[in-house]
């Protein structure tokens, strides 16, 4: 089961999130999303465990607990249209960027 955590500290390492969730059953793995320019948190992240009915427990027991001061937002995650799971930032971009451009028009002058 694929799980949202959100409203993390910044300082919330995966170690212990995986801690967290690891009180409730097998934790397959976890990713706390980070911000592409800053490298900081964007204060979420996603657990996976290994057993639904695991899974659905936790949601229950961590969802609102206050945990480093901030009031965690747990719920099953939403897999994103054509894929299996939610996608994290960054993935799958395409054409962003002058590395992408169909034409090889970088739009950078030559010397």
């Amino acid at each position: 089961m694929n799980i949202y955590v959100g409203n993390l500290h910044n300082n919330m390492s995966e170690a212990q999130l995986r801690d967290l969730f690891s009180e409730y059953g097998k934790v397959l793995s976890v990713k706390i999303i980070m911000g592409m320019e800053t490298g900081q948190s964007l204060g979420y992240g996603f657990v996976e465990m290994d057993d639904r009915a695991d899974g659905q427990r936790a949601v229950r027991k961590l969802n609102n607990l206050n945990f480093m001061n901030m009031y965690l937002e747990v719920s099953e995650a939403n897999p994103r249209p054509g894929n299996k799971l939610p996608r994290a930032s960054g993935e799958g971009r395409k054409n962003k960027g002058p590395h992408n451009n169909p034409r090889g028009n970088n739009n950078f002058s030559r010397n």
